[in-house]
C-alpha cells in the first residue's frame, strides 16, 4: 500500500454531470437520464459536439458541414432542425426541467448553455492540469495529478473516435493524463518501489458487497493503472478490502444479497453484513468477483484480506462467531450431535479438563474457511492461470480458536506455487523501539511447513503517514523483516481516502535509502528456521487444549504462546520460534503451551534446557513433574506494590511476597 489510488470522486455532485471520457453519458440529480438518444447517432454527435465547445456559439453551417461532412444529405439544414425537435422532445418526455434549455439558438447560432449547473469530466482534466501546471508545490501538484487520473476512464468518445471534431480534443487529453500518470510513477520510482498494491472498497470508503454496476467505474482505473505500472515495470496486486467483512461501518446486505447467511456471534447478534462463510451463495459470488478481477485485470497478485477469519467482526459479538444455523449443522454432521449455540459454548468453554466437543467444533470451524478458499482458488485459476493468491493474517494464537492448520489453507489458495503470506507486523503507531517485537510475523512464518513467500504487513494506524511513524522508523521495521527471511515488505503507511503521497511526501525518499541494503539481505535468503539461541515454543491447535476458568467468551482460548520472544528482544537475547519438542539448545515456554503435549514429550522437554513462565511451572506441578523442574510447591500471590524485586534462594532461605 505504497500509493493509494481511489476510484470514488469526493466533488460536490453538478444537477447535471456529462461523461465523455471512456464512453457517453448524461445524468441528471446523479441518475442516468436521455438513454434514447443512443438510437440517434447525428442526435447524440450534436450534443457531444455542442458540449466540447463549452459555451462557443457555433453557426448553423459550422455544425452541418462538422456532422454531415463528406455525407450526401439533400437537405442538411432541415435535417439539423429536425435532430434538435426531436433532442428537446426526448427531455420533455423524461421531465427533465434541469435540462430544457440546455441547448440555446439564436439568430443562426446554436449554443450548449453555459448557465447550466453542468460538470463534464473532459474539462474537469482540462482545468486540473492547467491549476498543476501552474502549482510550484510539488505536494500540491502530485495530488492534482491523481484527481486527473481518477477522472480519466478512457479515450475520449470512444465510438467517434474517427471524427476530426473528437480526435484533436482526445490527443490533448491523453497527453494531459499521461503527464499526470508520469509524474505519480515518478514518485514510486523514486521510492525504488516494485509494486503498487491497489485496494478496493476499503476502511472508510466501505459501501457493503458491491454488486457489477458498482465496480465498473473501479475497473476502468484499475485497468489504466495497470496499463502505466506496466509500461514502467512496475508490478500491480489488488486487495479486494472485503472477504467476509471486518466491520459494518453501518452497512447491511442488499436486497440481493439478503439471501447470504450472515455470521452468529458468540452473543446471539446476528451481523447486518458479514457472511457465514459455509454460505454457497456467498462463496460463489466472492468467487466470482475475484475471478472477473484476475480475468480483467489482471494483476500479480490478489490478496485475501485478513477478514479471512470468524473472530473480530462487530463489538456486539465480542469474539465473533460463527454459530449459525449452517455451523450448527456441520457440527451435527460431524458429531450426531444437535444442539444450540448457547449449549454448545457452555461445554466448549467449560472449566477444567477441554470437553470432546471442543476438537470437533475447531474441525467445523476450520473447515469454514478452507472450503470458500479452494472454491476461490478455483475460480481464479480458471480465469487466469498467472494470478496468484495471497493471504493476510492475524496473530496465529487467535487463529487457533478458529481451528485454523496454515498448511492446509496454503494449498487450498496455492496448491502448485509458493503461497505469497502477509503476516501482521505490529505496532500500528510508532513506540519505543525496545517495544517493537517481530513475534508474531516469525510465529506466522513458522507455522508453515512448505514454501512461502514472506511479506509483512507494516501496519500504521491511523494510516496518517509521518503523523504515526516517522521514516527511520518504517525503515527500522522493513531491516526487522529482512532478517527473518522475508521476500518483501507491504508498507500500510498512507490512508485508504485516495490522499496518496500527500501525507508524507518524502517517505519514498526513506525506501530509497535503505533499498540497496534491503535488497542485499533479501540475496542472502536468511531463514527463520536457521535462527540460534533460545527457542520460543508454541503449538499450532493450543486451542484444543487451553483450560479456562470460567464460561464466557471464545476469546479464553487465546493462549499468548509467544511472551518470551518480547522479553529476548528486550534483553539482547537470540532466538528463534518452534512448533517443534524435540532438537538442540534451550525452549523457552509460556502461559499453557505446555497443556498441547503428552506426558513423554514433556519429560523429553525437561531432559534439556528450559525457560518457564509462573503459569507454565504451575502446569508441570499439577501433571507431576515438579521434580523434574526443581519446584517443590507453588502458589499465586498479589504483590502489594507497585514493583518488582529481583529474589535469590541463599542458604535454603527465601523472602516472600
Amino acid at each position: 500500500n505504497v500509493m493509494g489510488i481511489r476510484a470514488e470522486r469526493m466533488t460536490r455532485m453538478a444537477t447535471i454531470e456529462i461523461k465523455m471520457l471512456g464512453g457517453f453519458e448524461i445524468r441528471v440529480n446523479g441518475k442516468p437520464v436521455l438513454a434514447q438518444l443512443a438510437q440517434s447517432r447525428k442526435a447524440t454527435a450534436l450534443v457531444q459536439y455542442l458540449v466540447l465547445r463549452r459555451g462557443e456559439r457555433v453557426s448553423h453551417k459550422v455544425l452541418t458541414d462538422t456532422l454531415w461532412a463528406g455525407e450526401r444529405s439533400t437537405n442538411p439544414d432541415m435535417a439539423l432542425r429536425a435532430i434538435l425537435h426531436r433532442f428537446r422532445l426526448m427531455i420533455a418526455a423524461e421531465g427533465l426541467e434541469e435540462m430544457k434549455d440546455c441547448i440555446v439558438t439564436s439568430r443562426g447560432y446554436y449554443q450548449w448553455n453555459p448557465h447550466l449547473d453542468c460538470s463534464v469530466d473532459v474539462f474537469e482534466v482540462n482545468d486540473l492540469s492547467e491549476l498543476a501546471r501552474k502549482e510550484s508545490d510539488a505536494e500540491k501538484r502530485s495530488r492534482i495529478y491523481e484527481q486527473i487520473v481518477n477522472l480519466y476512464d478512457g479515450r475520449l468518445l470512444p465510438q467517434s473516435a474517427s471524427e476530426p471534431w473528437v480526435e484533436s480534443v482526445s490527443v490533448r487529453l491523453h497527453g494531459q493524463y499521461r503527464t499526470a500518470i508520469l509524474n505519480l510513477l515518478e514518485l514510486c520510482k523514486k521510492g525504488r518501489i516494485e509494486e503498487v498494491m491497489f485496494f478496493y472498497n476499503p476502511e472508510e470508503l466501505f459501501q457493503g458487497y458491491p454488486d457489477d454496476a458498482e465496480v465498473e467505474s473501479w475497473f476502468a482505473l484499475a485497468k489504466k493503472v495497470k496499463a502505466a505500472l506496466d509500461g514502467a515495470g512496475i508490478l500491480m496486486s489488488i486487495n479486494p478490502w472485503t472477504t467476509t467483512v471486518h466491520v459494518s461501518r453501518g452497512r447491511k446486505f442488499t436486497e440481493k444479497q439478503r439471501m447470504f447467511q450472515p455470521m452468529v456471534g458468540e452473543t446471539g447478534t446476528v451481523s447486518p453484513i458479514t457472511a457465514c462463510p459455509f454460505d454457497p451463495h456467498w462463496q460463489e459470488w466472492l468467487a466470482s468477483f475475484f475471478a472477473r478481477i484476475a480475468k480483467e485485470i489482471s494483476p500479480t497478485a490478489i490478496w485475501v484480506e485478513d477478514d479471512w477469519r470468524l473472530h473480530n467482526h462487530e463489538p456486539s459479538m465480542k469474539y465473533g462467531g460463527c454459530f449459525c444455523p449452517l455451523h450448527l449443522a456441520r457440527f451435527e454432521q460431524e458429531t450426531g450431535i444437535r444442539t444450540d449455540r448457547e449449549q454448545l459454548l457452555k461445554n466448549i468453554l467449560a472449566p477444567g479438563e477441554p470437553h470432546p466437543w471442543r476438537k470437533p467444533w475447531l474441525k467445523v470451524c476450520r473447515d469454514s474457511l478452507l472450503e470458500p478458499a479452494r472454491r476461490l482458488y478455483e475460480k481464479v485459476h480458471a480465469a487466469n492461470p498467472q494470478v496468484r493468491l495471497g493471504l493476510m493474517s492475524s496473530g496465529p494464537d487467535v487463529h487457533s480458536v478458529e481451528g485454523r492448520d496454515w498448511n492446509l489453507l496454503k494449498e487450498a489458495l496455492s496448491p502448485d506455487a509458493p503461497l505469497p503470506v502477509r503476516p501482521h507486523l505490529p505496532p500500528y503507531t510508532e513506540v519505543y523501539a525496545l517495544d517493537v517485537s517481530p513475534a508474531v510475523s516469525r510465529q506466522t512464518v513458522s507455522e508453515y511447513d512448505c514454501p512461502i513467500e514472506i511479506y509483512p504487513e507494516l501496519e500504521n494506524s491511523p494510516r496518517c503517514g509521518k503523523y504515526s511513524k516517522s521514516g527511520t522508523f518504517s525503515v527500522f521495521e522493513c531491516y526487522h523483516s529482512a532478517l527473518f527471511g522475508s521476500s518483501g515488505i507491504t508498507i500500510n503507511h498512507y490512508d485508504m481516502m485516495g490522499n496518496g503521497f500527500s501525507l508524507d511526501y518524502d517517505f519514498p525518499e526513506y525506501l530509497a535509502g535503505a533499498k540497496s541494503v534491503l535488497d542485499a539481505l533479501t540475496a542472502l535468503k536468511l531463514s527463520d528456521r536457521d535462527s540460534e539461541g533460545v527457542q520460543v515454543l508454541y503449538s499450532p491447535g493450543i486451542a484444543e487444549h487451553v483450560r479456562t476458568s470460567s464460561g464466557g467468551s471464545m476469546a479464553a482460548l487465546v493462549n499468548g504462546s509467544i511472551g518470551w520472544s518480547g522479553v529476548f528482544y528486550k534483553l539482547g537475547v537470540s532466538h528463534g520460534l518452534t512448533k517443534e519438542i524435540s532438537g538442540a539448545g534451550i525452549r523457552a515456554v509460556s502461559n499453557q503451551t505446555l497443556r498441547a503435549y503428552p506426558d513423554e514429550e514433556i519429560r523429553r522437554l525437561l531432559s534439556g534446557k528450559l525457560i518457564l513462565d509462573a503459569p507454565s511451572a504451575e502446569i508441570l506441578l499439577e501433571r507431576g513433574f515438579g521434580s523434574m523442574a526443581g519446584i517443590k510447591s507453588a502458589e499465586w500471590r498479589t504483590l502489594d506494590g507497585d514493583g518488582y524485586a529481583y529474589e535469590e534462594i541463599v542458604g535454603g532461605k527465601e523472602s516472600l511476597y
